[in-house]
């Protein structure tokens, strides 16, 4: 089965599973009635390890879309200043106070093929990420929330890991509500699967 999508992430992984991804398809999951196993082949997760490594392969979108679509998440809080080192000779800088609109415009005016990519924020971060989940389930996992919030791995793992069970879906909903960017990509990635792909 040929996946449908490939996802971009600034962030890098460790071990075999992205959990960031893997909450991000049970957010999929919780739209479209799907399968978590089967979203998960039918969309790539790219771990990048850094926002200029996923700048450059946004230039190649049709390279790593191949048949299917580019979808990118990226931190909100440092891309201007990314987006404005990455820029070629002749393509225009942003604004530091450019709109995500503007942002999303041009990263997307860099990439071989527009019509295949689609770019996603993170507001601001990660660690806001980890906010919103510690706001949505107060007192729950709280050394691992302290820890998370503190860049720690393995601890952000296990909070992404437990916010993606099953039994989390209400939890869920209330981040997507905090987390914008994330919700539109979840709900983007869940228009873009058939239902006959999922059946």
């Amino acid at each position: 089965m040929k996946p449908l999508a490939t996802v971009l992430y600034e962030d890098s992984k460790t071990g075999k599973e992205f959990p960031l991804h893997h909450l991000l398809m049970r957010m999929v999951e919780d739209d479209i009635d799907g399968q978590t196993w089967l979203l998960r082949k039918l969309v790539r997760d790219n771990p990048r390890n850094g926002i200029d490594k996923v700048l450059a392969d946004v230039r190649v979108t049709s390279l790593i879309a191949g048949a299917g679509r580019l979808f990118v998440l990226v931190d909100r809080d440092r891309i201007i200043a990314h987006v404005n080192q990455n820029a070629r000779e002749g393509e225009p800088r942003l604004a530091h106070d450019a709109s995500d609109d503007q942002i999303v415009e041009a990263i997307r005016r860099t990439s071989d093929a527009r019509g295949k990519l689609r770019v996603f924020f993170l507001h601001r971060n990660m660690e806001d990420l980890i906010a919103a989940i510690e706001d949505c389930a107060p007192g729950l996992w709280e050394a691992e929330i302290r820890q998370a919030r503190n860049k720690d791995r393995l601890a952000r793992n296990f909070v992404l890991t437990e916010t993606a069970k099953a039994a989390m879906a209400t939890l869920r909903a209330c981040v997507r509500s905090h987390q914008a960017g994330l919700d539109a990509l979840a709900k983007a990635l869940g228009e873009s699967i058939p239902a006959e792909a999922i059946e």
